[in-house]
């Protein structure tokens, strides 16, 4: 359902591409046979004029637009209740997988003790375990709906746009393969930095150490005062018997 409901933006661009056929035959070719279009034929316009009035062709060209603007509006509601369709299904998929994954954790406790795991006293297993799964839920809900939308999209107009013109759709093509490699250049480098920025000292274990030595600071500050006051005591001291 996620990939047909790609089929929607295919059919408002076939459709919007025969609106623009229509405006040139009853504009400027209106002394020839009208193109035959197919797709707005089937919604009450598309008439086949020739030698026809400049006011039978733009009666027939309101009928197009009419035709286009219907034809619009049943893809579109159809591309939604394919799209809510496939979320739902998607998002009922991930609840059982949630629940499959819920019982093997829970499971996993139950053999052992949870509190070995909590090596860390801000970090909480069980809490951390739940955040997980609910990206994993959102992730498999939403995050594979929107890509079969977008899969389904790109095939149905590659497959559309070489019945229309083959030439062109080859030329176009030939572009993907650049933008699927800067896109996994940009994927690699994204990931070595996240890997880094893991990799680095946590922000909950750079505020204990900057805890700490603000700690060993205050502490030696004083016991530093006191050993100086000390010395001027102790040099006091030794000056007054002198005297």
């Amino acid at each position: 359902m996620g990939l047909l409901s790609g089929g929607g933006l295919c059919y408002n661009l076939a459709q919007f591409g025969e609106l623009t056929t229509a405006f040139v035959d009853r504009t400027v070719n209106q002394h020839q046979l009208s193109t035959y279009l197919p797709l707005t034929t089937l919604f009450g316009g598309g008439r086949r004029l020739v030698n026809a009035s400049h006011e039978e062709n733009m009666a027939a060209l309101e009928e197009d637009a009419r035709a286009t603007c219907i034809g619009c509006f049943v893809s579109i509601i159809i591309s939604l209740v394919l799209c809510n369709g496939s979320i739902a299904l998607l998002g009922w998929s991930a609840a059982r997988q949630m629940i499959r994954i819920r019982m093997l954790f829970l499971e996993a406790v139950m053999r052992q003790d949870m509190t070995w795991f909590d090596l860390d006293t801000d970090f909480n297993l069980a809490s951390k375990m739940s955040e997980n799964l609910m990206k994993l839920k959102e992730g498999m809900g939403e995050k594979l709906g929107v890509i079969a939308n977008l899969v389904g999209t790109s095939v149905l107009c590659i497959c559309q746009s070489l019945s229309f013109g083959w030439e062109l759709t080859l030329a176009c093509i030939t572009v993907i393969p650049f933008a699927v490699a800067a896109s996994v250049i940009l994927s690699n480098v994204s990931t070595r930095f996240r890997l880094r920025s893991v990799a680095s000292p946590s922000p909950s274990r750079v505020r204990h150490r900057a805890v700490s030595l603000l700690t060993s600071y205050k502490y030696t500050s004083p016991m530093r005062a006191s050993s100086e006051v000390q010395y001027k005591v102790k040099a006091t001291r030794d000056l007054y018997p002198f005297l």
